[in-house]
């Protein structure tokens, strides 16, 4: 994918977000181990069809929906505080009805344990595989969009917080092809060609993710992609063949509105 593509995707999702409070979005950026798992008479089942890992990218902006109190609001509010913690401040404020006003959240999570987390992101997938004949690569880019349902553990001591969930992806396949190596000549042929036995576009399944708030708003996480929808078009899915994505990817993210602070006092 080219450098300008990719620009021109983080602008998209900047503008799209600016109508809205950057407070509860956070942008991620990561480095994946991707394959493709394949299965079908096409592929000798004594020895595993020749698939392996490759390098991707993933690059995403995710936003936190609240679960407590119908969970459609932006303006997320933290519950009132028992004690100090990471999540919400320890004041109090009273109208003139006593009545208590929720303090403005002072992090990307807030105080309540469950939350969506819907996102959009791009994502590199695919396989490498090398032998004695040369190497096939495999690279499917995909638009995706992940939701996951999240519970979260805040550590004592402000020693931020532990979160854990999965969540269903949808993906379409924007472009790709399949390089093919062999005595020195490379081939390349469209992957997302249907037409000519190439790969669904489609893309669909379960993601699981888990991983550390840090205290200073850092945050990092694992997450795993189980592809259920076969890819396989064409004369391949007739014979019953089936290829399916993979993805581990290693994220890292930081909430919007620090990001533009900084940008703002420089």
């Amino acid at each position: 994918m080219k450098l300008t593509s990719i620009f021109r995707f983080v602008l998209l999702l900047t503008g799209a977000f600016s109508v809205q409070a950057c407070e509860n979005f956070m942008p991620e950026g990561s480095a994946d181990l991707v394959k493709n798992r394949y299965h079908g008479p096409s592929y000798d089942k004594t020895h595993p069809a020749p698939a392996g890992y490759d390098v991707g990218f993933n690059i995403a902006m995710y936003y936190l929906l609240s679960l407590a109190r119908g969970g459609s609001s932006t303006s997320l509010h933290a519950l009132p505080p028992a004690s100090d913690n990471l999540l919400a401040s320890t004041s109090r404020q009273l109208t003139f009805e006593s009545s208590y006003i929720p303090p403005k959240p002072t992090s990307f999570f807030q105080s309540e344990h469950f939350v969506l987390m819907p996102g959009l992101q791009l994502i590199r997938k695919g396989n490498r595989f090398s032998d004695s004949f040369g190497t096939d690569v495999t690279h499917l880019l995909y638009l995706e969009l992940p939701i996951y349902a999240l519970y979260r553990h805040q550590l004592p001591d402000n020693k931020g917080e532990l979160f854990g969930g999965l969540g269903p992806y949808f993906g379409y396949g924007l472009a790709g092809n399949f390089k093919f190596t062999f005595n020195g000549e490379t081939t390349k042929v469209p992957a997302f060609d249907a037409k000519n036995g190439g790969f669904k576009r489609f893309d669909a399944g379960v993601s699981l993710t888990a991983g550390y708030q840090f205290p200073g708003s850092l945050r990092v996480r694992l997450a795993y992609e189980l592809g259920l929808v076969n890819l396989e078009s064409g004369p391949s899915g007739g014979f019953g063949d089936k290829t399916f994505n993979r993805a581990l990817s290693l994220n890292v993210g930081y909430p919007l509105d620090k990001i533009v602070n900084k940008f703002k006092k420089k």
